[in-house]
């Protein structure tokens, strides 16, 4: 390990695509070859100079190989925050590798990620992050000990030179009143757990201007695959990587799925789950999407590709779209129309969230604070099923944060939401109209152009009522 080096000098992770690792010699083969199995593309750390990290990767291996379910979001995670031990490292002369780390050098280590500003002075993180880096790489250095068969390294006993503590913490699985101690691993210098914060979901007015612009494009072809990115983040309430893998026949199944119409994705981050979730869709968010079809399909043809089968593609060259394009598409956003603050995908699933527990609360007339709703209806069954098919939450307790939130906006006040799915379409129906009239007025489309548009909206809202209506009429029945 290099300790020499300038301030400006880093770690580097690299993604190795079509990674394969080796499973076992099939003895059964006239040549006893070597069987491999397709990992996950694979994070791979590399030392400020390009030496890999030979502990860094192992480690990341080892999470890899144990986790259960799409382990693709922990190896990104679990890689990101060991790069900052492996730069702190690199920085001090009196380091030259991970086991010369004492109590007193790990502690410089987390207050260094404490105190660390940007530019402009603030702080680089706040506690919480800090927390989250410092116990990874409590982790990481447990392997490490593991790795290099090192004794008196890292552990609880005072002997070793980073002395680490455990705790008890209890847990209550979901859907039962059974608490279940575990223990976690820490360390002195590692700060305490901040009050988390609430989820804000993306602003109305900031939706409404990415929305004018995207909307707005020359590119006819972009416009509408743009359009339809945007529609599936906000009215799916998905995680990226669940957007990312809807495929073309999910979307064709839910314009045959009839009078309630419903969309069904893929569940991640539910570990050894790898079922689908239905979630309720409008014929005018069907529409939006069909818009967009079309030219997708029309893009593969003319590039004479096999069709691959997921829906979203790039319009260049209609293979299918990367997952991080949907964050890189709004900071290119957020950066044009001068947003400041956050914008990233998640905001749009918390508000998506909060929207579906609005509409259940208010039903719920008799409950007129947060706790009462949480006493009268998230300890039913009948809402656990409908809150996890719409969200993909494993653990429904994770759900209080937004009930508080739409509390503190309602003030108290709830009332009987008559058709609520109607809420969506006609949503769609004020923007797509807005839409309408700014191309008409720019002379983008024709007048006839217009006609059909229009057309097309009145009947996919009539049908939208309809269903509605029909809906709850039936609920009235009950």
């Amino acid at each position: 390990m290099n300790s020499n080096i300038s301030n400006l000098a880093y770690s580097k992770v690299n993604i190795v695509e079509d990674f394969k690792f080796w499973t076992h010699v099939n003895v059964l083969s006239l040549d006893k070859s070597l069987v491999f199995t397709k990992a996950h593309p694979l994070r791979f750390v590399s030392y400020s100079d390009g030496t890999p990290c030979i502990e860094a990767n192992m480690f990341l291996n080892a999470i890899a190989r144990s986790s259960k379910g799409n382990a693709k979001d922990t190896i990104r995670t679990y890689s990101g925050r060991v790069t900052h031990l492996i730069n702190f490292v690199e920085r001090q002369p009196y380091l030259k590798k991970f086991s010369d780390l004492t109590d007193a050098s790990f502690r410089h280590f987390v207050q260094t990620l404490l105190t660390e500003r940007k530019r402009n002075g603030q702080l680089k993180r706040k506690s919480n992050t800090v927390r989250a880096i410092a116990l990874t790489c409590i982790k990481f250095l447990y392997f490490i000990r593991l790795f290099h068969d090192l004794t008196n390294f890292i552990g609880i006993d005072k002997a070793n030179k980073i002395t680490t503590e455990e705790r008890e913490y209890t847990v209550r699985p979901e859907g039962t009143n059974k608490k279940i101690t575990k223990i976690s691993i820490t360390h002195d210098a590692i700060p305490e757990l901040d009050e988390t914060k609430r989820r804000l979901p993306v602003s109305a007015v900031i939706a409404l201007k990415v929305w004018r612009y995207i909307s707005n494009q020359e590119n006819v072809d972009k416009k509408r695959r743009d359009c339809a990115l945007y529609r599936t983040m906000e009215y799916l309430g998905a995680r990226v990587q669940e957007m990312h893998l809807i495929m073309l026949k999910d979307f064709q199944n839910a314009q045959k799925s009839g009078s309630n119409p419903f969309i069904s994705i893929t569940n991640l981050k539910r570990r050894g789950d790898s079922s689908n979730r239905n979630i309720p869709v409008t014929k005018a968010f069907l529409r939006e999407i069909a818009k967009y079809v079309n030219i997708r399909n029309n893009i593969i043809r003319s590039k004479g590709i096999k069709d691959h089968g997921f829906l979203f593609i790039n319009i260049n060259t209609g293979q299918p779209l990367k997952s991080s394009t949907w964050t890189k598409y709004l900071n290119i956003w957020k950066k044009q129309l001068n947003i400041e603050g956050q914008l990233h995908p998640h905001l749009y699933r918390h508000a998506f969230v909060t929207e579906k527990l609005k509409e259940i609360i208010l039903q719920h007339t008799e409950c007129t604070d947060a706790d009462s709703f949480k006493r009268t209806v998230m300890h039913t069954e009948n809402f656990k099923m409908r809150l996890r098919e719409w969200t993909g939450h494993s653990n429904l307790s994770s759900l209080e944060i937004y009930i508080h939130l739409i509390y503190d906006d309602l003030n108290g006040y709830a009332k009987v939401y008559n058709a609520l799915s109607l809420k969506d379409s006609i949503s769609f129906v004020k923007q797509d109209l807005e839409q309408i009239k700014e191309q008409l007025k720019s002379k983008k489309i024709t007048a006839s152009e217009c006609i059909t548009d229009l057309e097309g909206l009145i009947t996919t809202l009539e049908a939208d009522i309809k269903d509605s209506l029909k809906r709850t009429d039936d609920t009235l029945k009950v």
